[in-house]
């Protein structure tokens, strides 16, 4: 929106902001000390974490932005989409955990196919995702 908006300074601003959070948050999570400070020492699971934070520092920003700037309101419908997002992650994890080892690459790919066909099913028990949708998820991989 802000982009369409023409002010890609505002956009900018949220790119700024995202790496330098994601820079300190990087500093704080990965690595066990610095200069004999105790920190987290998450390693891979710090810098995901990190990464996760920063962008959704960045989300809430530009959303701050656009509703200040624009005036434009958050479409409440995407919190159906976020919560068919984590149901079809909770149904993914009781899998996990209670069934099958996901970590080879092909039982990876699998639970991807398993999570997209939950994620669109509940989307579409939600009226969110309906005939229109399905055929054009179809033309794309087809």
């Amino acid at each position: 929106q802000m982009t369409s908006a023409n002010r890609p300074h505002e956009v900018m601003k949220v790119g700024i902001i995202q790496a330098t959070a994601n820079v300190f948050l990087n500093t704080i999570f990965i690595p066990k000390s610095i200069f004999g400070v105790p920190l987290f020492g998450l390693k891979s699971t710090g810098a995901a974490l990190a990464t996760l934070l920063s962008f959704l520092i960045g989300f809430i920003y530009l959303r701050y932005q656009v509703w200040k700037i624009l005036g434009t309101k958050y479409e409440k419908r995407v919190i159906l989409h976020v919560v068919a997002g984590l149901t079809a992650m909770f149904i993914l994890y009781v899998i996990k955990h209670f069934m099958v080892s996901l970590y080879s690459l092909y039982k990876i790919m699998f639970a991807f196919f398993i999570y997209m066909g939950i994620y669109l099913l509940i989307l579409h028990i939600l009226k969110e995702f309906g005939k229109e949708e399905w055929f054009y998820l179809k033309d794309v991989l087809s």
